[in-house]
């Protein structure tokens, strides 16, 4: 092959100053005895405005103004595969169009469509060795639609044989998507069918040219249609239509909306069945065993179960020890996935997914056990104690007559981490600091505390006591009050605690060797924090609080 002088085609656009150069090559070099072919576009709104405005196509050195579909060919043996839309009125970027081998199709009043570029051809040069789709043309609208053909570089057809019975939709996707799609990673083409399983002639195979692609449909018989665009990335979506005894093409496109999805791969570490079987969770155990579940949420801000809104759940059969949970339609965002097994611990899973993005989690389902004595000054405890590990609620265990429990954490205990124990009366209900680590499946025997803190309340001015008010106390790992272990407004019988009619209120196994804080609140009288203090595991102590009332 001769070389060519890398001359570029240089079009003085008629009704601007701005020069656009569109260059045509051919195996990466410019072609100088190229030609530029063009026929008129009507607008842009749709497929069939833009390409089958005119079956008229001129060839030319020049591109005069207007709105023209645009392609390159040389002689008869060469032909670019993609037409490209220009405004020549208006500034245009640099454009290339490549060069590949020709072929020749006879098809008197109609027209080719190539699928993979999203172009029409009004012939007879078409690409060779490329899917074509011959189209009769009539006042602008598709009459007649041909089988697929594929020919060999110089081979040349008659293409007489069309269907005048089809189904025409296409394609639309948002120019921002489209941006977001050509930098996404490995996007698949939509799956577009028509009453769920038949194929349109000319099915979509990427995702470069995809806007505005025709998908058409042969073989419907008259009647209800219904059109299904599905497959990751892209939000699933029907339109029903009718099938007439001609070609009809849908008034609205199909839109392309991009969406996510996550993919969790998932096993249980160990047989969960025989570990929610051991676990006494609650004073009253429930009857019914709640289903195995998974769900995906949506949380605003932090995550908090209770402001969480459920995009999607899916329920795993019991005996299932490992699987894949797929999450389509998502939008681009951040997702909280949950995964709960009867009384067992959420397992709960922060996951982060972006715009045309497939992710995927590996979520192990594994706890850590705990088992254990509970005692009270080495005493058995009164009645049986409900632990709550966290405060926000489970995970929770159970101790029996004898004190001892059996538990079943998503995480660890840490160091000064703190528990809630109450029996289900209510009658005891205090805290526990933990004062060291604790190992995965180890035993842990909580000794509490025998001391007594009686809280009296009293009138600064008469010395009389102040009945009603609430009771604030906490634990603290020094004077600052950013130090605290806990701070909890005491309870009784699930209500807030507040003192008698003598001014009085006792609190019980109260955390010792730690800086105590109280606080005593009441609507006649200022909020009242007396000075800090210890106590002993065994101590009894009488701490008297004036509380000076509002003026």
């Amino acid at each position: 092959m001769k070389t060519r002088a890398a001359v570029a085609i240089a079009l003085l656009l008629a009704a601007s100053s701005a020069r656009a150069t569109i260059r045509i090559t051919r195996d990466g070099e410019v072609v100088r005895d190229a030609e530029l072919c063009y026929y008129a576009a009507a607008g842009t709104e749709n497929p069939f405005v833009q390409q089958f405005a005119s079956s008229t196509v001129k060839c030319s050195s020049t591109l005069p103004a207007g709105l023209w579909n645009i392609y390159a060919r040389e002689g008869t043996r060469f032909i670019s595969p993609r037409v490209v839309l220009v405004d020549s009125r208006q500034p245009i970027p640099d454009i290339e169009l490549r060069l590949e081998p020709a072929a020749a199709i006879e098809l008197p009043g109609g027209v080719i469509y190539l699928t993979d570029t999203v172009s029409v051809f009004p012939g007879p040069i078409v690409p060779a060795d490329r899917d074509l789709l011959p189209l009769r043309v009539e006042n602008k609208k598709i009459v007649g639609v041909g089988p697929i053909v594929r020919l060999g570089a110089g081979e040349t057809r008659r293409i007489d044989s069309f269907s005048r019975q089809a189904l025409v939709t296409w394609l639309s996707i948002a120019p921002a998507d489209l941006e977001s799609l050509r930098t996404a990673r490995k996007p698949r083409p939509p799956r577009v069918t028509a009453n769920g399983k038949i194929a349109p002639l000319n099915p979509v195979t990427g995702t470069i040219n995809i806007d505005k692609a025709l998908q058409i449909f042969r073989g419907l018989a008259p009647g209800d249609v219904t059109l299904e665009l599905s497959g990751a990335p892209w939000k699933h979506q029907e339109m029903r239509v009718a099938q007439e005894a001609r070609v009809v093409a849908t008034e609205q496109p199909l839109r392309l909306v991009p969406t996510s999805s996550i993919i969790v791969d998932w096993y249980a570490a160990s047989n969960l069945a025989d570990l929610a079987d051991r676990l006494v969770s609650d004073c009253k155990p429930s009857k019914e065993q709640s289903a195995f579940r998974a769900e995906l949420l949506k949380c605003p801000g932090f995550f908090d179960r209770e402001r969480c809104s459920t995009i999607s759940n899916t329920t795993i059969p019991d005996d299932q020890r490992s699987g894949i949970l797929r999450f389509d339609d998502l939008q681009a965002g951040k997702y909280v996935l949950d995964v709960r097994y009867r009384e067992l611990p959420d397992i709960t899973r922060e996951i982060t997914v972006g715009k045309f993005a497939e992710e995927s989690v590996r979520l192990p389902i594994e706890y850590m056990t705990l088992f254990g004595k509970v005692t009270i000054a080495g005493k058995e405890p009164p009645a049986p104690m409900k632990i709550d590990f966290s405060w926000n609620g489970p995970p929770r265990a159970m101790t029996d007559v004898h004190g001892e429990y059996f538990a079943v954490l998503a995480k660890p205990l840490i160091k000064d981490r703190v528990i809630h124990l109450r029996t289900c009366d209510g009658t005891t209900d205090t805290q526990f600091i933990i004062d060291r680590d604790v190992a995965p499946n180890s035993r842990l025997d909580i000794d509490l505390p025998s001391n007594k803190l009686v809280i009296e309340a009293v009138d600064a001015r008469s010395g009389g006591p102040v009945a009603g008010a609430l009771v604030r106390y906490g634990a603290f790992r020094s004077e600052e009050m950013s130090s605290t272990y806990y701070f909890r407004l005491a309870m009784q019988n699930d209500t807030p605690a507040r003192t008698g009619s003598d001014g009085k209120y006792t609190v019980e196994n109260i955390s010792q060797d730690k800086t105590i804080h109280i606080c005593l609140e009441h609507d006649d009288y200022e909020r009242t924090c007396p000075d800090t203090f210890k106590m002993t595991s065994d101590e009894t102590k009488t701490l008297r609080v004036p509380m000076q009332p509002r003026s």
